[in-house]
């Protein structure tokens, strides 16, 4: 059963960032991988109009790569290696 904004850990006036949110919503709340990754990413990007549209050889990217724990394997900035 998923929870109502109000009454999540991450609520209305909470502080936490995407990664949190991500882990919540596929975790806790049971989302599907694909809808938590559009929520996450692709949505927020294209309201902050910072949506690259594409990744690509010769793209300047960023990007957080997650392992099957949902745990950070790889950060990219700028089409590079953050780590």
């Amino acid at each position: 059963a998923r929870q109502h904004l109000l009454t999540s850990p991450y609520g209305l006036g909470s502080s936490c960032d995407l990664l949190d949110i991500f882990q919540y919503l596929y975790k806790q709340e049971g989302y599907d991988l694909s809808d938590c990754i559009r929520m996450c990413s692709t949505n927020a990007a294209r309201m902050l109009k910072t949506y690259a549209h594409e990744i690509g050889l010769g793209k300047n990217i960023n990007l957080v790569i997650l392992g099957h724990d949902m745990r950070v394997k790889e950060v990219i900035i700028n089409g590079r290696s953050a780590l």
